[in-house]
């Protein structure tokens, strides 16, 4: 069957960053409408995604989206299977979580504060990895996309978010759970598409019969 990959672009990758004040409320880190660090991909090729505690008093919460261009899809086709390519540079956490897609429709590349919270009311999994199954060196791992998630594949522009499953639960953190995950050119967030084609049925109109 064919295999259609594409690889999101550093403008087609972004991250989606709050890092709480001192004394800041998890909640009011969590639940913030904008996001005060955020960017494209690139430089320094990985970003967090997750969520982490600094004691005595700081919260960070780390988010992600990326866009695919599909247009190479054919007019007709059938997805049988889908999968995120992530590549994770580091596990730096103590509470493993998994990393979980999300609907991305609502995100702008390239991105901009309110991302952040138009990724709040994204809670429902398009797939998931969980961390504990890092193999300790920097490789990509895949996430398998679920009906759901191979649902929003069209022959166009596809976006996905990323969220850590403890994020989506407003789990507060009292340690680090988060990784590095590649958002540059050289280890681009990829989308793989197994699909097969069937030809265009034309219905000619019916002719008189006499």
């Amino acid at each position: 069957m064919p295999v259609l990959t594409v690889e999101a672009t550093e403008p087609s990758m972004s991250y989606i960053h709050y890092f709480g004040a001192a004394l800041e409320a998890y909640l009011a880190v969590h639940n913030a409408a904008n996001a005060n660090q955020f960017g494209s991909g690139g430089a320094p090729g990985a970003q967090e995604l997750g969520q982490i505690f600094i004691p005595p008093n700081v919260y960070r919460v780390f988010r992600l989206g990326a866009q695919f261009d599909c247009s190479a899809l054919p007019a007709t086709f059938v997805i049988s299977d889908a999968r995120i390519e992530l590549y994770c540079h580091s596990d730096n956490s103590t509470q493993d979580f998994d990393v979980t897609i999300v609907n991305g429709d609502d995100l702008d590349f390239p991105p901009v504060a309110a991302d952040y919270g138009e990724l709040l009311d994204e809670i429902i999994s398009y797939g998931t990895w969980n961390t504990s199954l890092w193999p300790g060196i920097p490789s990509y791992i895949n996430i398998e996309l679920n009906a759901l998630g191979i649902a929003e594949i069209t022959a166009g522009i596809v976006q996905f978010g990323l969220r850590s499953s403890r994020d989506i639960g407003s789990d507060v953190p009292i340690t680090l759970e988060y990784g590095f995950f590649g958002l540059s050119t050289a280890i681009p967030i990829r989308l793989v598409i197994t699909y097969t084609t069937f030809p265009l049925v034309q219905t000619l109109p019916a002719t008189e019969i006499t």
